[in-house]
């Protein structure tokens, strides 16, 4: 059985996820021929499935294979700037991921539709990705990170590095980041120069960038759990 992955995403009370066409691999297959691998592709047109921020992440398992991942969010710093009288809870302003009109950006520069519109009794738009890898029924990896829009490919390169490249799960974590977000690609500094040239050379508008986004995550090896927290913040794995 190959692996399989379990996302979260927009509001199904409100907008019709198609999720068995999001995560086909024909879908994936009409994506990647939009993709210029020698330049950089100024919109990835998106195909037909149906045809440091305030957020905090917890990854656990139990001693019997249960398995938790957990990312909660006040959206940015300090949130709403509001404290819940006699709680000492900040408010998050979690409205920010409402799109407030079509192509309007958020406080992440990123552009929302009217399918994320707000309404009421509905939930905004997330980057979360609190996410649980199996194989063959058995879960083999929990991630999660913080980051804002960052989040998302924070997470998609851990597993990678995990699944793709054999890392360890605190290798995986901890890799040098590249983030694309319009026509910009983000990267660390840890990211090789002749990489950073190779993607100018493409058309690609490198921006070096401290460290963002923060993960945490555990892998299963043979019954043995190996827990990593990100080295770029503060952050523990611990075992009882």
């Amino acid at each position: 059985m190959p692996w399989a992955t379990i996302f979260f995403g927009l509001d199904g009370d409100f907008v019709v996820v198609p999720v068995a066409g999001l995560i086909s691999k024909s879908y994936a297959d009409e994506l990647r021929k939009g993709i210029d691998p020698s330049r950089a592709t100024p919109d990835v047109k998106f195909g037909n499935p149906a045809a440091h921020g305030s957020t905090s992440h917890f990854s656990v398992i139990d001693r019997w294979g249960n398995v938790v991942a957990v990312t909660q969010t006040i959206n940015t710093h300090f949130g709403s700037g509001l404290v819940a009288q006699g709680t000492g809870i900040v408010l998050n302003n979690q409205m920010d991921d409402f799109a407030a009109a079509a192509g309007v950006p958020n406080a992440f520069g990123l552009l929302g539709g009217t399918a994320n519109a707000i309404a009421p009794g509905k939930r905004p738009l997330s980057s979360m990705s609190p996410t649980i890898v199996s194989k063959d029924g058995r879960p083999r990896l929990t991630i999660g990170c913080a980051g804002g829009p960052r989040i998302i490919t924070s997470v998609v390169a851990g597993i990678v590095n995990v699944v793709d490249f054999g890392m360890t799960v605190q290798e995986a974590v901890d890799f040098p980041r590249y983030h694309s977000q319009g026509p910009m690609v983000w990267v660390e500094k840890e990211i090789a120069q002749d990489v950073q040239i190779a993607l100018s050379a493409r058309g690609h508008q490198v921006v070096e960038r401290a460290y963002w986004s923060r993960c945490q995550a555990i892998a299963v090896d043979s019954g043995r759990l190996s827990g990593a927290a990100d080295s770029r913040q503060e952050g523990s794995a611990l075992g009882f």
